[in-house]
């Protein structure tokens, strides 16, 4: 009986201690519980918004890569413009990247320039894709212009490092700065992670600056 009758207490407690607390909080348990609802309806709505941004993004980049394949250069500027100012993730810095090509083509330099040198510039781009634009307009500049792009990339070692120091080893030779050429070339030829191909030109490049016989 006693022992009956503790565990009756027991539960009373209990029970009244959660409509306590119901009483408190349940308005905000029901809000809360309402928003995690809302939320998950909210984040499997965005997640399908952005694959159709990704597919409509996806088919107008091959629309324009087409235009350009086909020489009108007009309508894959205008093309890869809408993807440039678009929200489809990855799509907007390559669709900056091409845009610059395109304005190249048409005669723009300094819009495609300007294109370039912004995107280089934008942080909030793929490394991939910066580099990219900087060794574009690298290698359309000055070696006074050019060098200060292409040391960046070289010394980050970013994923296109070989490639600028080529260019900047080209660049080196334009400006009659051979000793500054044949140390980056030595490197090219020399260092781990450079592609054959790269490898290859640079040790030609020695050969004939070093007046070797090919």
């Amino acid at each position: 009986m006693a022992e009956d009758l503790i565990r009756e207490l027991k539960e009373d407690i209990e029970r009244e201690k959660w409509q306590r607390l119901w009483q408190r909080y349940g308005s905000a348990l029901i809000t809360v519980a309402a928003l995690l609802v809302a939320a998950a309806g909210a984040h499997a709505w965005w997640k399908q918004h952005q694959m159709s941004l990704q597919e409509t993004a996806g088919g107008l980049f091959q629309t324009a890569f087409s235009e350009a394949g086909d020489g009108k250069w007009k309508e894959a500027a205008g093309h890869f413009a809408e993807l440039r100012a678009g929200k489809a993730e990855g799509y907007a810095a390559l669709g900056a990247l091409q845009e610059a090509a395109a304005l190249e083509k048409l005669g723009k330099q300094k819009e495609a320039y300007d294109a370039y040198r912004k995107l280089a510039q934008d942080k909030s781009a793929d490394i991939y894709v910066r580099n990219m634009a900087a060794i574009a307009l690298a290698s359309k500049l000055s070696a006074d212009e050019a060098v200060p792009l292409l040391d960046a990339i070289i010394a980050a070692r970013g994923p296109l490092w070989p490639q600028a120091l080529e260019i900047r080893a080209g660049k080196f030779l334009d400006a009659g700065k051979q000793d500054m050429a044949k140390a980056d070339l030595e490197t090219l030829s020399k260092e781990a992670g450079v592609p054959e191909t790269a490898r290859m030109r640079a040790t030609r490049a020695l050969m004939q600056i070093n007046g070797t016989p090919k």
